[in-house]
């Protein structure tokens, strides 16, 4: 199944609400960092917030918004910290089924 694909892919999944978004560029794209605050972990270690890099202006990204809870699925980067991309799976919870 396509959750079952995504938690193969992922290093973290969690649901959050996010505290703050702070917006950047990295060439064409508009990248956000979003501190969320963790509500459940299902991957990953368990901390009480996490710093997620997206990207997005794809058809499937989710531009995060500030006091919003979502189910993310974020991967890990070699220089540490966490990021997630167009097509990673990201709901607002309101649309995340079990």
């Amino acid at each position: 199944s396509l959750t079952c694909e995504r938690y193969n892919y992922s290093d973290a999944i969690f649901v959050g609400k996010a505290i703050s978004v702070e917006k950047g560029m990295s060439g064409p794209f508009e990248i956000e960092m979003t501190t969320f605050e963790i509500q459940e972990f299902f991957l990953g270690n368990q901390k009480k917030q996490i710093k997620v890099q997206n990207k997005f202006g794809g058809s499937c990204g989710v531009a995060f918004q500030k006091n919003q809870t979502y189910l993310v699925f974020a991967h890990k980067f070699e220089s540490g910290g966490f990021g997630t991309n167009f097509c990673s799976g990201n709901l607002s919870i309101e649309y995340a089924s079990e």
